[in-house]
């Protein structure tokens, strides 16, 4: 669940190779396409924000944690997407997940090994 599915949708929307969506997203995240470009990128991956955070959430839901610490890290190639932050902030965690507190969102920088080896894990 994360970078690949925001490149999928990119490349089926734009009508464009799976490695010139992940061209295009990381141009994206960078801010350097021109508005309608962005504009399409940017209808493009909202929903699947959405789907990646209500995915969280039904994790965090249903583990067997009474509570969830109130900080989440956003790393991998799609940290630097406006959207997830944008999707993050404005679900209702406190609603749907036991945490302490509205969550903090932090966005890691470079790469975090352990993390990537797990997102990376055929699990």
């Amino acid at each position: 669940m994360g970078g690949s599915a925001f490149t999928t949708e990119i490349s089926n929307r734009l009508q464009v190779s799976i490695d010139r969506a992940e061209h295009i997203k990381l141009t994206y995240s960078q801010g350097h396409l021109d508005a309608d470009r962005s504009h399409q990128v940017k209808k493009a991956i909202e929903p699947v924000s959405e789907w990646l955070i209500e995915g969280i959430s039904t994790v965090l839901a249903e583990s067997t944690m009474s509570e969830i610490p109130g900080h989440f890290i956003v790393s991998g190639e799609s940290r630097h997407l406006g959207e997830i932050r944008t999707s993050m902030a404005s679900f209702p965690w406190q609603k749907n997940v036991p945490v302490v507190a509205f969550p903090t969102i932090d966005i890691a920088e470079g790469q975090m090994p352990v993390l990537h080896a797990l997102s990376e894990a055929d699990i």
